[in-house]
């Protein structure tokens, strides 16, 4: 999977590089909309990058490896 990530949290999303990783954890029984609240929302994937760090996307934020 590829999906856009920076470190720099003051980053503008659209300069992200684009960093490949692993799906380690699938959310969708997560996803059934029982959470009552905005913030803190649950997302689709844990996905492991290669650079080490762990990420939490939604299918629209990823890509599948070619």
């Amino acid at each position: 999977m590829r999906t856009k990530y920076s470190t720099d949290r003051t980053a503008d999303p659209s300069t992200w590089k684009d960093e490949s990783g692993k799906i380690v954890q699938d959310f969708a029984a997560n996803l059934d909309g029982s959470i009552s609240r905005e913030w803190a929302q649950a997302h689709r994937w844990g996905i492991a990058l290669d650079n080490g760090c762990l990420v939490f996307r939604d299918n629209d934020d990823v890509t599948p490896e070619n």
